[in-house]
């Protein structure tokens, strides 16, 4: 899971980890084409992608949830 500040950003900071670990775009789309689970926040517009996640009850209520 990550967030960036805005669509378009190119800095993605790991939010569910204990470590500072910060991603540009392509390492993003990298995990995302080799079939990781990757949810992206973008915080200034409210906005969720998620990728590669088979269970939609279990992301609705994780949504819910944060």
């Amino acid at each position: 899971m990550f967030k960036t500040t805005h669509v378009g950003g190119v800095d993605f900071e790991q939010i569910n980890t204990n470590s500072n670990v910060t991603l540009k775009e392509i390492d993003v789309a990298n995990l995302i084409k080799s079939k990781n689970t990757v949810i992206v926040l973008y915080e200034a517009e409210h906005k969720m992608d998620c990728y590669n996640f088979e269970d939609e009850s279990k992301l609705l209520s994780m949504v819910i949830t944060y």
